[in-house]
């Protein structure tokens, strides 16, 4: 198989994306790179039915009846609330009064949840999704390691095809551009190349003049 450096420009512009990947395939075989696994896609989803149970939440505690969950919040608002605090030493704690300023006040909150019912019907596929997780990063590392290996090789390869595709652009611009002048100069050849020549630096195009004014328009 011939390297993409030894191939002609012609044969490099011919190349589909397909076989420019194959050939930077054939360079990390020769430089010990490993293939490129396949992509493993985007992570995947969990498709979790929507909360079937609600709680009243009522300072860290969760009861389902809205007067028991009242009662609650009204004896702990009934007193002083403490909090402990670190004095400037961080071995010594006092308590100090919870107050709006210094703490938020407990308060009563309505909550959705999942009941043990529904978890038990849905937990086996939760457990089979996490090992369909564990499995896709697995595979994604994978290719991540395999991308990252990869990486200075398959930008060489690019970069020289894009260079010589960047420069077969130029040209066709440069003929566009000459065709232009040709027909200012009435079709001199040698004028036309001149005009071409006080607007574009042909130097990286050598090929250029000759094509535009060969020797017996001179």
């Amino acid at each position: 198989m011939t390297r993409v450096y030894d191939m002609t420009e012609e044969e490099i512009l011919a190349l589909t994306d397909e076989q420019i990947n194959k050939l930077i395939d054939y360079e990390c075989a020769l430089e010990g790179a490993p293939m490129l696994p396949p992509d493993p896609g985007p992570k995947p989803t969990k498709d979790i039915p929507k909360p079937d149970a609600q709680a009243y939440a009522v300072a860290g505690f969760y009861v389902t009846d809205a007067e028991h969950a009242g009662r609650i919040l009204a004896a702990l608002n009934s007193g002083t609330l403490y909090a402990t605090e670190y004095g400037r030493s961080s071995s010594i704690r006092y308590l100090s009064p919870i107050t709006n300023d210094s703490y938020q006040t407990p308060k009563m909150e309505l909550k959705a949840f999942h009941s043990a019912e529904l978890w038990d019907s849905i937990k086996d596929d939760q457990s089979a999704f996490g090992e369909l997780e564990k499995e896709w990063e697995r595979r994604k590392k994978e290719y991540n390691k395999a991308v990252e290996e990869r990486s200075k090789l398959t930008e060489s390869v690019w970069e020289h095809v894009g260079d010589l595709r960047s420069h077969a652009w130029q040209r066709e611009q440069i003929r566009d551009e000459f065709k232009r002048y040709l027909d200012l100069a009435e079709n001199n050849n040698k004028i036309a190349l001149a005009f071409l020549k006080k607007v574009k630096d042909l130097s990286d195009f050598p090929e250029l003049e000759e094509e535009f004014c060969p020797p017996q328009c001179a």
